[in-house]
């Protein structure tokens, strides 16, 4: 039996359009991170710093932006 996913957790970025031209949708690890604080799971500061912490690599401009979101909203 084929099961069918509502989301893929990718970071690669040619595995994420790979993924999103069959229809897939995809969300990253700065996704999750945004949607765990958005809901109030969990700290924005002590979770990028964990991801950061790793070989993780992200677009800067990405990673200012959620900053800046998440620093709004304290």
């Amino acid at each position: 039996m084929a099961e069918q996913a509502d989301l893929l957790l990718i970071d690669d970025l040619d595995g994420r359009i790979a993924a999103r031209d069959v229809g897939v949708t995809v969300m990253g690890s700065l996704g999750v991170i945004d949607a765990a604080v958005t809901s109030g799971l969990a700290d924005f500061d002590e979770l990028l710093a964990a991801l950061l912490d790793t070989s993780f690599r992200a677009s800067p401009k990405l990673i200012d932006a959620l900053k800046r979101r998440h620093t709004k909203s304290k």
